[in-house]
């Protein structure tokens, strides 16, 4: 029987460090975005066309946010640093991407 400096320690792993936190069930940028969005249209711009469009944003942006953060809570995060990088990175097979040149040492 092993003695007790054998043994493996075992260390808790909290949930509150491995979930992502979500507003609404949304991640928290587009979140606050359409809120802030739907909030301008209803209450400072005054018009019914501007109400409407305001209270659409919300039923119909909510649930489509909901869904994707449900499939990958970090997706909005991802996207905006894929955006933000695109130029640094090009993705191009190796069949159609130009080669890189050939130094010559001589």
């Amino acid at each position: 029987m092993a003695s007790e400096e054998e043994q493996d320690v075992l260390t808790p792993v909290r949930v509150s460090l491995l979930k992502d936190d979500l507003v609404a069930g949304c991640e928290r940028m587009p979140a606050v975005a359409t809120g802030a969005f739907a909030m301008l249209c209803i209450v400072i711009i005054h018009t019914y066309i501007t109400f409407v469009i305001g209270l659409l944003a919300v039923i119909a942006a909510f649930p489509i946010l909901r869904y994707v953060a449900k499939r990958d809570p970090q997706f909005f995060l991802v996207m905006t640093r894929y955006f933000k990088y695109q130029g640094e990175y090009e993705a191009q097979t190796s069949v159609t991407r130009i080669p890189p040149p050939v130094r010559s040492w001589t």
